[in-house]
């Protein structure tokens, strides 16, 4: 029973070690959603499990069972299982726990500063807006409008020509058609409940960027023309420093990306 605990580990540590693989060998709009619900599986499964072991371990208090109205000595899951190995599981669990839910109050900040930040922007059309900054930036939100919305910089716009700039918005455009940013939030609260799923939590980042790669050169009809956007743009542009959560350019593998569009 107790090794049977260990499997979620195992599967984290596996699926860690595999997904840049199964992102190469699977197209990035299967990638993305399929590494984003095994994290997810994986994270619960490896909560679930040392909850159960932190609660095999509290329950032996004869307070906590008094409490839970059964007996010290009653059936447990994990009798077996060392009274300091049980603790330590329940402490565990209950730093993961905290790390999923500061990430959580970290992207409804996010979206609390985005949808301010917006409402003292004049869309420039459905879903675009555009900001005053000289610094080359574009990103998409999933707010404030109801169905997301484009924000670019004028740095950007008068960084790339019109086919370029073209390719620039059908990028985020597709970001929010496919729901991108759901697949990266829900995979990096993975990685938040387990670590472990770090790697995993990376490789959907690059795979949504692929994805809307894809469809960009899809809809602008040139590959080299989104390729050449993403280089000059990349260059141009450093880290975001707005909110954790948008998709921009600077923020994925800029080399993986153009040799796929050019490959």
């Amino acid at each position: 029973m107790i090794a049977l605990g260990l499997v979620p580990f195992a599967c984290s540590l596996l699926l860690a070690l595999t997904a840049r693989r199964l992102a190469r060998r699977l197209c990035p709009a299967a990638a993305a959603p399929l590494l984003t619900l095994a994290a997810l599986a994986t994270s619960l499964a490896t909560g679930i499990v040392l909850c159960l072991a932190g609660f095999t371990a509290l329950a032996r208090i004869p307070q906590v069972a008094a409490l839970g109205g059964f007996s010290a000595d009653h059936r447990l899951p994990w009798a077996g299982l060392a009274v300091g190995w049980g603790t330590a599981a329940a402490a565990l669990a209950g730093v993961l726990m905290a790390s999923a839910l500061v990430y959580l109050g970290h992207v409804a900040w996010d979206l609390a500063r985005a949808r301010q930040a917006c409402r003292e922007l004049t869309p420039a059309g459905d879903q675009l807006m555009i900001t005053p900054d000289e610094h080359p930036a574009a990103y998409s939100l999933p707010v404030p409008l109801p169905g997301g919305a484009i924000v670019v910089s004028t740095g950007m716009l008068r960084l790339l020509p019109a086919d370029e700039r073209r390719a620039l918005l059908a990028h985020e455009s597709a970001h929010l058609r496919r729901f991108h940013t759901g697949f990266v939030l829900l995979a990096t609260l993975a990685a938040a409940a387990n670590p472990l799923l770090r790697p995993v939590a990376r490789q959907v980042r690059l795979a949504v960027e692929l994805w809307a790669d894809q469809l960009a050169a899809r809809e602008v009809g040139d590959p080299q023309v989104v390729a050449r956007a993403l280089a000059r743009a990349s260059l141009a542009a450093s880290r975001p420093q707005a909110s954790g959560f948008r998709l921009a350019v600077a923020e994925s593998d800029v080399r993986a990306r153009v040799g796929a569009l050019t490959g």
